[in-house]
């Protein structure tokens, strides 16, 4: 199998319609060309070929976090580099560049021939366009299908006409590097372009200017792997947007979909990229028969989550009017649920059925779809009271308070009916015959039923919305011990009944911090890390395998896209948290944090990073060995209810500092800090 379609990263630009396609092997398919181009080195002494599609490569980002896709490979006592990127060129083409230096490793001469081939692109085998004629262009470059889109400087190339093969050779000294520039233009940048004038540097280094000034919110971690991730994810999700539409996939999933994209945008959101969250929203607009029904609520929530972050009010009377509507589709999805012979029923007073949880092929009563109401409905009161529409806050009040009954009668009904003590994905009867792993696709193992109620943990708990504490608890420490025991604990979650792990690893492992259980948040994230599908990025779902321990791990392939959309979203969102959340009136300061990030010498910084009460700059210094930690806060209108730290250090706190007034304190792991606290000093 070819290694593009195995795994594959990804260049591009915010917004355009289309992406490139980079494979471990660095071969790389530019849309919307029917063409991959493969690279190899000859070696005409030995007449051996090097193909890295059969080499060990090292397959990184630029810099760790911007998408300029690096590949290394040996080949033949050379070292081979590959730098494959997209960079704007002028208003409506992107060009696609890439690099392949070739470094001389031997202290004789050698004469190494670079190879490139054109292949049929692998990605669009289902398709019927394809390579129908290949021809030189002009000066080093080639047409194919009549168009002239392949360019080359940097080395004199010859074209073999029935193989499809472009040979470079190089002459190299001892320890000399040579390179061979490789340009393929998208769109209108094919028209009055000259690649002679293109300097790769330059637009190297522009490309990595434009990445690195789009996003505002400015992190820094110990553990470097984190932020490089928190900012790939975000530039995948940009080159994923096609105009104003958030995308969850590159390739197969390149439309909008309602149900993936509220976490997206929100991500979008909290990284302060304000104004092109907003453009996003404006398709935030649930339509009934939409096969998914959870994109009811969160809609509702993605459009009052914008007004919480930024405070616009013009924006929030804009959009209010679709709050509205959409509260108005609850309450009548609601209305035959209120029948008398539903009334001793777990159905009564919730939302009709649907199939909003991915896979379960038989339409139920999901407590998913219900969830996400209630915080949509949580989302309009709030918008209303903003808005001073009294008689909307009524209103509205009562149909949430009623849906909020009406889950919990729910919940309570079904499990006395089913005689379980955590919760199931639905409220529809459940046959002890189909509670089975590989049962049909209407069974839901713990790794979905842990999907099913996230929403009334996040982002319900900061709405306010009001869950059964200890039965949340109970049934998230099961579903964890049952899914986390197919890995081995090891922090992936895993479904059994497809046996896959999916990519909303970071979604599961956020309600976790909520429920005491950071430390399972911890072992997810730290899982997710480990198991990137691409540099930076993760595949949509995961295919599994025995291994010699007899527990699941993952295998080779793709299942979906790679990178995706929402699991990029639940990243980044769960990371935010991790460092600060909302809670109330309060932020949290590093609810869920590793030891180590605290030990001496560490630093956390965050800066530009949106709150609901305005932006917030956040320093941490470690100077364990000294005996205490500094941290100071910047926010021009902090919280009301000021901020409350929770720092993972196994030490008792001596003395508190803050603003340079020493004050007491009772050590009970949490200290909760005044609006004005701006410089706080902790002693061990």
């Amino acid at each position: 199998m070819n290694n593009i379609e195995n795994s594959r990263g990804l260049a591009g630009w915010t917004a355009y319609p289309w992406n490139t396609f980079i494979g471990r092997d660095g071969s790389f398919a530019p849309e919307p060309y029917p063409f991959e181009l493969k690279f190899s080195i000859l070696d005409k002494k030995s007449g051996k070929v090097y193909d890295p599609e059969k080499l060990k490569t090292e397959w990184a980002l630029h810099k760790d976090r911007f998408p300029v896709n690096i590949i290394k490979w040996q080949a033949g006592g050379c070292a081979v580099e590959e730098t494959i990127f997209a960079v704007k060129h002028r208003e409506n083409g992107v060009l696609n560049l890439a690099r392949v230096a070739v470094t001389n490793k031997d202290k004789n001469r050698k004469n190494p021939v670079l190879v490139i081939k054109i292949v049929p692109n692998p990605l669009l085998k289902d398709k019927s366009e394809g390579i129908e004629k290949i021809e030189p262009g002009r000066k080093n470059s080639l047409k194919v299908n009549g168009a002239e889109c392949v360019y080359i400087k940097g080395a004199e190339s010859r074209f073999d006409k029935g193989r499809a093969v472009l040979s470079c050779g190089l002459n190299l000294g001892a320890g000399e590097k040579k390179s061979v520039y490789i340009c393929v233009p998208s769109g209108a940048a094919s028209l009055n372009f000259s690649f002679e004038n293109i300097d790769f540097g330059e637009k190297l280094i522009e490309t990595e200017k434009y990445w690195d000034d789009i996003i505002p919110l400015k992190l820094r971690l110990p553990d470097k792997r984190y932020s490089d991730a928190f900012y790939s994810s975000l530039c995948y999700l940009l080159i994923m947007m096609k105009g104003n539409e958030v995308c969850p996939g590159p390739l197969r999933y390149k439309y909008f979909y309602l149900h993936d994209a509220v976490e997206m945008v929100n991500a979008l959101d909290i990284s302060g990229l304000r104004d092109i969250a907003e453009t996003a929203l404006e398709n935030f607009n649930y339509r009934t028969g939409d096969g998914y029904l959870d994109g009811l609520g969160g809609s509702m929530f993605a459009l009052f989550d914008h007004f919480r972050l930024n405070k616009d009010v013009k924006y929030l009377k804009r959009v209010y009017p679709r709050i509205i509507k959409s509260a108005g589709l609850i309450k009548s999805k609601r209305e035959a649920q209120f029948s008398p012979e539903l009334k001793n029923s777990p159905f009564y007073g919730l939302l009709h059925t649907s199939v909003s949880q991915d896979n379960f092929g038989t339409h139920a009563h999901l407590y998913l779809d219900n969830w996400w109401a209630l915080v949509g409905l949580r989302c309009a009161v709030l918008a209303a009271e903003a808005l001073k529409k009294k008689k909307d806050v009524l209103r509205l009040k009562k149909e949430y308070a009623s849906l909020e009954k009406s889950i919990n009668e729910s919940l309570r009904k079904v499990l006395k009916r089913e005689k379980i003590d955590y919760m199931p994905a639905f409220a529809d009867n459940w046959p002890p015959e189909e509670r089975k792993i590989d049962g049909g696709h209407r069974i839901l193992g713990d790794t979905q039923m842990a999907w099913a109620h996230r929403p009334a943990l996040f982002p319900g708990r900061n709405l306010g919305v009001k869950i059964q504490e200890k039965l949340f608890k109970e049934s998230y420490k099961k579903y964890w011990k049952t899914a986390g025991a197919f890995s081995d604990y090891d922090g992936g979650w895993f479904v059994e009944y497809e046996k896959v792990f999916w990519g909303y690893n970071f979604l599961l492992a956020h309600p976790m911090m909520y429920l005491g259980m950071e430390d399972v948040t911890l072992k997810n994230i730290e899982w997710g890390i480990k198991n990137r599908s691409c540099p930076g990025g993760w595949m949509e779902a995961m295919p599994a395998r025995k291994n010699k321990k007899g527990k699941w791990e993952i295998a080779d392939g793709i299942i979906g896209d790679v990178p995706h959309g929402w699991s990029a979203a639940f990243y980044i969102l769960l990371l935010r948290n991790m460092i600060i959340r909302e809670e109330n009136n309060q932020i949290v300061l590093f609810p869920a944090m590793p030891e180590s990030w605290f030990k001496n010498g560490e630093n956390i910084e965050i800066r530009n990073a949106p709150t609901y009460f305005g932006k917030i700059g956040l320093r941490c210094e470690s100077f364990m060995k000294e005996g205490f930690i500094r941290l100071n806060i910047t926010m021009k209108m902090p919280p009301p209810g000021g901020f409350k730290i929770k720092i993972p250090v196994n030490k008792k706190i001596k003395y508190l500092k803050i603003n340079g007034r020493e004050t007491a304190y009772a050590n009970t792991g949490t200290i909760g800090l005044h609006p004005c606290s701006k410089e706080i000093i902790l002693g061990f």
